[in-house]
């Protein structure tokens, strides 16, 4: 009787380990092989909504090495651990539910002359990573998400 259930105690208990160890805090350079202080040029988008005009626009541009702004830009995000989602091991579907978070933002980092490149996006509160180095698509998160979102925002939507 005894064995029959330290069988599915054993398993949920590896279950839980592997979780726990997949969803650890690592930097970016970890997760995606790629370090973030080596990018050459850094491309951003962020939608803006003004309250006096009706409608959404978005804002792009593109920033060198040594602005004051992609330097800030790049030390808060090698300096932040990222977590994966669990969602992750989910199939991936189309939501039309929109979390609270209402920042959309992208930050796409260039390196090696333009080879390979690291989108770090947010979508109303949701945030995903994405190399073409090994074409590896994430979910994240991080503790403190929503400041931390707030503070990539208030960078990319800086005026230079």
């Amino acid at each position: 009787m005894k064995k029959k259930r330290l069988l599915p105690l054993g398993i949920l208990a590896v279950l839980v380990l592997a979780a726990l160890i997949y969803t650890r805090p690592m930097t970016l350079e970890a997760i995606l092989g790629l370090d973030i202080t080596q990018s050459e040029l850094v491309y951003t988008d962020y939608l803006t909504v003004s309250i006096d005009e009706p409608g959404r626009s978005v804002e792009s541009s593109e920033w060198l090495r040594g602005e004051e702004r992609t330097e800030t830009l790049i030390s808060l995000l090698s300096q932040q651990k990222f977590r994966h989602s669990l969602r992750n091991l989910l199939p991936r579907e189309q939501t039309s539910d929109m979390p609270q978070n209402n920042l959309i933002f992208d930050a796409d980092f260039s390196f090696n002359d333009g080879q390979d490149y690291l989108y770090f996006q947010s979508s109303f509160g949701q945030l995903n990573l994405f190399s073409t180095t090994g074409n590896n698509l994430m979910l994240c998160t991080t503790s403190r998400q929503k400041e931390f979102l707030q503070q990539v925002y208030d960078i990319v939507s800086l005026e230079p």
